[in-house]
C-alpha cells in the first residue's frame, strides 16, 4: 500500500502538468503579494506619506512601539476618554474623517499608530466590516456602554439575527463567557497576511 501511495506520489510530482500548475500558483501568490504590498499606504505627518514596503515597515514600526498592556473595560474607557478631549467634533469633514476632527499631533503620534486597536473597539460596538472608520460615532456617543457590556450586547444581537436557539444558542453564549476580558491586544497584521495568502495557495491547489 505505501509503495502504490510512493508511486503515485512521484508519478503526481514528475508529471508537466503538475509542474506548470505549481509554477503557475507560485507566479500568482507572488504577483498577489506584490499588489498587496504596493496597496499600502502610511502617512506619519502632514507632508510625508509611504508607499509599498515602507508603508508596511513603517505598520510594523509602529506595533513595536506602542505597548497595549492587558486590555480591560478600564483601559479602553481611558484610551476613548483620552480622544473625547481631543476630538473637535465641527472640524468633521465626513462621518469616517478622524484625521481632520483631531490635532495633528495627536492622530499621528497617537491615533494613526493604534487605529488597527481603535478598529477593534469600533467592530466591539458597531459591528464586524462597520464601514470604514466609523469611529466619530463612539466618541460621540456619550452613554456608551463598557466595552465588555458592548461586546455581549453585540453576540446577542448576531444570534437573535440570526435565529440561534436552544442548546446551540447556549453554547454560543457559553463561548462567549468563556472569552471575556481581560485580553492581550499586538501586532497581527502578519499572521492575517499570511492566512490570507496560505488560503489562496490551499484553495487554488485543490
Amino acid at each position: 500500500m505505501l509503495r502504490m501511495v510512493q508511486t503515485e506520489l512521484r508519478r503526481i510530482t514528475y508529471s508537466m502538468v503538475t509542474r506548470i500548475g505549481i509554477l503557475l500558483v507560485i507566479f500568482f501568490v507572488l504577483l498577489l503579494l506584490f499588489l498587496d504590498i504596493q496597496s499600502v499606504e502610511r502617512s506619519v505627518n502632514d507632508k510625508q506619506i509611504l508607499m509599498g514596503i515602507e508603508a508596511k515597515l513603517q505598520e510594523r514600526k509602529w506595533a513595536e512601539e506602542v505597548d497595549y498592556g492587558v486590555i480591560t473595560n478600564e483601559k479602553v474607557k481611558e484610551d476613548l476618554d483620552f480622544l473625547r478631549k481631543h476630538y473637535e467634533q465641527e472640524k468633521k469633514i465626513s462621518r469616517n474623517d478622524m484625521k481632520t476632527s483631531l490635532p495633528s499631533k495627536v492622530y499621528y503620534s497617537h491615533y494613526l499608530p493604534r487605529e488597527s486597536y481603535y478598529l477593534w473597539v469600533q467592530e466591539n460596538y458597531l459591528g464586524w466590516g462597520s464601514y470604514g472608520n466609523e469611529f466619530s460615532k463612539i466618541l460621540e456617543n456619550q452613554s456608551l456602554p463598557s466595552f465588555e457590556e458592548g461586546r455581549v450586547e453585540r453576540v446577542k444581537k448576531i444570534l437573535d439575527k440570526n435565529k440561534f436557539q436552544g442548546k446551540t444558542r447556549e453554547f454560543l453564549l457559553k463561548m462567549e463567557e468563556n472569552s471575556r476580558s481581560p485580553y492581550e491586544y499586538g501586532y497581527f497584521e502578519g499572521w492575517d497576511w499570511a492566512f490570507k495568502f496560505l488560503y489562496f495557495v490551499l484553495s487554488t491547489t485543490i
